[in-house]
This record gives structure tokens, C-alpha cells and sequence, in this order.
């Protein structure tokens, strides 16, 4: 049932089909009655014109029409056409009318018609035409009864046939309407879970942050318990900043219109600015943070600095929280078969299998001990894919996580060069 809610693509997909084959069922309409209205009228000029040859063979041959409007036997009837005369009347000049065996009576509006007239005569159609004939005026009709039987089968035959066109019509508009309306949706969703999760998450420390301040407010205490209050307020709200300082980052990179300025830029260089910043936290948690990088202009990739800078922090950060005090944490750059990988591995816990292809999800987590913000491997992700990198995730020697990104080396120094491309399509990580 929930498929079916009017803010749900099949819903929405539905409507397009509806609307597609009422537009096509307009077209169909109007081809339709245009191809009926061709066919009678090429069935009618083709009875006008044998009445027309008929009447002017017995203009030429009275005697035949006369013979003919007696009944006599073996009286010509003119030339052979499948729509000839069928019915024949001579107006004399005293207004008497000679009616041909089994003809109808002729009206008196319709005893000097000229031109092709359509009527109906003792409840049947009949085509006239009539034109001088001696002294008087001579009247040919041929039954209408084979255009009309043509009109209704083809209407029958239309009708027949409309109905699975516009079923197919429906059902190709439906499939193509779910289809396109796929992308659509999943973004949609993404954004509402994106939504809810970032609301959840500011929500948690604010919560902490006033649970402390009305705890520190409700009795008198000492001052010691108030720095632990404030201690705690400030790990919430460096919790907080952090989360925010990720959101905004993630905005800001979504509403860019394509890549900025890339340059050649050495990621081992990159990696041991890096390893320096965080070598002070690692030594505090007595963690080993080693660096093999080669010597220097020898990694070289086409990127912006910034990202790579960010790429490298998140993920020494993410090693540093997950190996546990004393344990060792290893960035490696290294140049090979025309590609630059950077490789960290730590000797934490490890990613499961399982888990490889989501740690890149927005506010997913290996753990629940709340630290950190959910989206650091997020950005490392979107990150790798505009850069054009490749993402391999694995087991370190150390059997704790082992995440490497590939992109493909510059050869040497070029100049600065800008690239307004989008980003390419994401490549899931090699496991």
C-alpha cells in the first residue's frame, strides 16, 4: 500500500502514463477520423466518377436510357464499373417521371440534381447525379450502402486496434515513467534520511549540553563537579562544531558546479604534512604513526590540494580513533604502474566484510560510542570519486583496516590548470 501513496514514484509515474495516453489517444483520435474521412472520400469521387462516365454514355445513347427506364430486356446499363448506376429516373418536361424497375420514387427536390448528392430514399442512401437528357433532365443513383458498410467496418477496426495501443501506451509510459523517476526518488530519500539523521545527530549533543547545564542549576556543587560539567559541555560542543564544520562542507561541495582548480600536487608531500598534525594525538594515545612516502616530487596526481589535504585528515583521524593505545598506524604513498596510491592501515578492529560497501554512507558508524560525526568517511568518498580516485579496502598485516586510494600519476611538473568537468561516476570499493 505504501507504493501506492500519492507522493510515491508509482503514483507520480501513473499520473505521466495517464497523461501520455490521453495525448495519445487525442493523435489516435485525429488519425483515425482523418484516415475515415480519406477513405470515404476517395470511395465517394470513385462512385461520382462512374456515375459521371454513365450519365454522359447515356447522353450520347438516349435509346439506351429509355430502354433502360423501360425495364426491357438486355438494355445496356453503360459502362461496367463496380458502383454503377443502379437506379434511374427521366424527368419529362411536363414534370412526369420514368422510374427503372426497382428503383425508388424520386422526391421532387432531387428530380434536377446535378451535382453528387447524398440521400435517402425509402430509407436507403443513395448517391445522385443527373445532368440534360433530351428535352428533360435524367437522374442516376447508385446505393450508398458499400461506403457506408467500409465507414463502419473501418470505425469498428479503429476502435478494435485503439484499445491495446493505448494499453501499450500506458504501460511503456509506466515503465519509462518508474524508470526515470528512480533517481528522483532515491536522491528524495537519501535526503530525507540525510535529513533525519543530521537532526538526530545535533540533537544528541544539545541534548547532553542541556541536561548538564539544568543538572549544574539544580543543586549547589562543588568546583570540581563544575569543571566536569563545563569539561563536558566543551566535548559536546567540539562534538557539535565538528558535525557542523562536516555538513557544511558536504553542502558546499553538492552545490558546486563542477571541479575547482586542480594542479599537480605531491601526496607524499601532502601525507607527511598530515602525519605531522596528528602526530601529537597519536603520541598522547602512545600510538606509532609511521610514514613511507619515497622522496619527494615522486607522487604526483591532477587534483585540488584542499581535498586531498582533507582526504588525508579524515582518514589518519578515522586510523587514530579506531587503534586502540600502543597500537601502530601506517600512511604510505607509493607510485607504480602509472597510478599513486595512498595507503593507511591501523591495528584496530577492522572493517567487516559486510560493512565495506557502507562505510561510505552518511552518518553510518562501525560503532556505537557516539564519537566522531558519522560523516567523515562520507566526505573521504565524495572526495575520491570527483578526484577520479579508486578506493581498495582490505586487511592490514596488522589485521586491523586497510584503506588505499588509487588515482593516475602525472608524470611531471605541469602548470596549474583549471577543469570544469563533473565529477565522475562513483566506483564502489574494491574489497
Amino acid at each position: 500500500m505504501s507504493r501506492l501513496r500519492r507522493d510515491g514514484p508509482l503514483w507520480a509515474a501513473a499520473r505521466v502514463a495517464a497523461v501520455a495516453t490521453a495525448i495519445a489517444a487525442v493523435l489516435y483520435t485525429a488519425a483515425a477520423i482523418g484516415i475515415v474521412v480519406l477513405v470515404l472520400d476517395t470511395l465517394n469521387q470513385r462512385v461520382d466518377g462512374a456515375l459521371a462516365a454513365q450519365l454522359h454514355y447515356f447522353h450520347e445513347r438516349p435509346t439506351l436510357a429509355l430502354e433502360r427506364a423501360q425495364g426491357l430486356a438486355g438494355a445496356s446499363n453503360g459502362p461496367r464499373d463496380a458502383f454503377a448506376a443502379s437506379a434511374l429516373w427521366i424527368v419529362y418536361p411536363d414534370g412526369q417521371v420514368q422510374t427503372s424497375p426497382a428503383s425508388p420514387s424520386l422526391p421532387e427536390q432531387y428530380r434536377h440534381v446535378e451535382t453528387p448528392t447524398a440521400v435517402t430514399l425509402q430509407g436507403y442512401g443513395y448517391r445522385l447525379v443527373g445532368g440534360e437528357f433530351l428535352n428533360g433532365w435524367l437522374v442516376l443513383g447508385t446505393s450508398s450502402d458499400y461506403v457506408d458498410f467500409t465507414a463502419r467496418a473501418l470505425i469498428i477496426e479503429v476502435l478494435v486496434v485503439a484499445v491495446p495501443v493505448l494499453v501499450l501506451v500506458f504501460l511503456s509510459a509506466l515503465a519509462i515513467g518508474r524508470w526515470s523517476a528512480a533517481p528522483i526518488d532515491r536522491a528524495r530519500r537519501r535526503l530525507l534520511e540525510f535529513t533525519a539523521d543530521a537532526s538526530h545527530e545535533l540533537r544528541t549533543p544539545l541534548q547532553v549540553i542541556e541536561a548538564e547545564v539544568s543538572l549544574a542549576l539544580l543543586v549547589q556543587r562543588s568546583a570540581s563537579s563544575y569543571r566536569e560539567t563545563i569539561e563536558n559541555i566543551s566535548r559536546e560542543s567540539q562534538r557539535l562544531r565538528h558535525l557542523v564544520d562536516d555538513l557544511l562542507w558536504l553542502a558546499r561541495f553538492d552545490s558546486l558546479p563542477g571541479r575547482p582548480r586542480s594542479e599537480v600536487i605531491d601526496v607524499g608531500q601532502l601525507a607527511g604534512d598530515a602525519v605531522e598534525r596528528f602526530r601529537a594525538p597519536a603520541e598522547q594515545r602512545r600510538q606509532r604513526l609511521s610514514l613511507e612516502a619515497g622522496r619527494a616530487g615522486q607522487n604526483l596526481v591532477l587534483a585540488p590540494p584542499d581535498w586531498i589535504d582533507r582526504l588525508l585528515g579524515v582518514l589518519i583521524d578515522n586510523a587514530c580513533h579506531y587503534t586502540p593505545q600502543g597500537g601502530a598506524i601506517r600512511v604510505a604513498v607509493e607510485t607504480g604502474d602509472g597510478q599513486v596510491t595512498l595507503q593507511v592501515d591501523d591495528s584496530g578492529p577492522g572493517i567487516p566484510p559486510d560493512q565495506r560497501e557502507r562505510v561510505f554512507e552518511r552518518f553510518h558508524r562501525l560503532d556505537n560510542d557516539g564519537r566522531g560525526s558519522g560523516l567523515g568517511l562520507s566526505i573521504a568518498g565524495v572526495v575520491v570519486q570527483a578526484t577520479r580516485g579508486r578506493w581498495r579496502l582490505g586487511e592490514s598485516a596488522e589485521k586491523g583496516a586497510s584503506m588505499a586510494v588509487s588515482w593516475p600519476a602525472v608524470r611531471g611538473p605541469r602548470e596549474t590548470m583549471a577543469t570544469g568537468t563533473e565529477p565522475a561516476p562513483h566506483s564502489a570499493p574494491h574489497v
